[in-house]
């Protein structure tokens, strides 16, 4: 459930995080509880920069970099693959695609459920026990793309679209917070 009442509260941690850095893990766990979520994570499209997580992750992170999962993750290399789609769709006056309009569920982008039997989540997700995620691009200063992820545990129930609606007015108008390049 999201909880349209933290908004507030949370968009005031990512303010001061943007100009204190050492803040972004507080401002993440805050975002992660007015989303309903065990987590949040701003994770980088680019594999070889770093992650920044709320304490929920601390765990799933750590393995994250250490075992090189940054380089095997389906769902940021869909979704790169969906922007570059719904780019290309721009251009020729194709069908929208949902991923553009702020958060997109995993049920959304891997509609055919491809993602529950992979090895990132058999092996990586529910070792952590975290399985419903929904996400969105947000871009740095630098121009470099930039995830941020809310994860649920099992038994909480998937994003849903009514919530992923809520959860846009989180995101800046510019879908750039201000000091996301002190993540890089």
């Amino acid at each position: 459930m999201v909880f349209e009442n933290r908004f507030d509260a949370a968009l005031a941690a990512v303010a001061q995080a943007s100009v204190e850095p050492e803040r972004w893990s507080d401002a993440l766990a805050a975002l992660a509880d007015a989303a309903g979520a065990e987590a949040s994570l701003l994770l980088p499209a680019n594999p070889n920069v770093a992650p920044i997580w709320s304490e929920g992750g601390d765990g799933l992170m750590d393995q994250y970099v250490r075992e090189g999962w940054s380089h095997r993750n389906l769902r940021i290399e869909k979704a790169m693959r969906t922007r570059e789609l719904r780019a290309m769709q721009t251009t020729l006056a194709a069908p929208h695609v949902p991923f553009d309009a702020g958060f997109i569920s995993e049920a959304e982008l891997f509609p055919d459920g491809e993602f529950a039997g992979s090895i990132y989540y058999e092996e990586f997700m529910a070792r952590h026990g975290l399985w419903w995620c929904c996400g969105a691009p947000l871009v740095t200063v630098t121009g470099d793309p930039v995830f941020l992820t809310f994860e649920r545990r099992p038994d909480q129930a998937a994003f849903q679209r009514n919530e992923l609606k809520k959860l846009k007015r989180i995101l800046p108008p510019s879908a750039a917070p201000a000091g996301c390049a002190s993540i890089s």
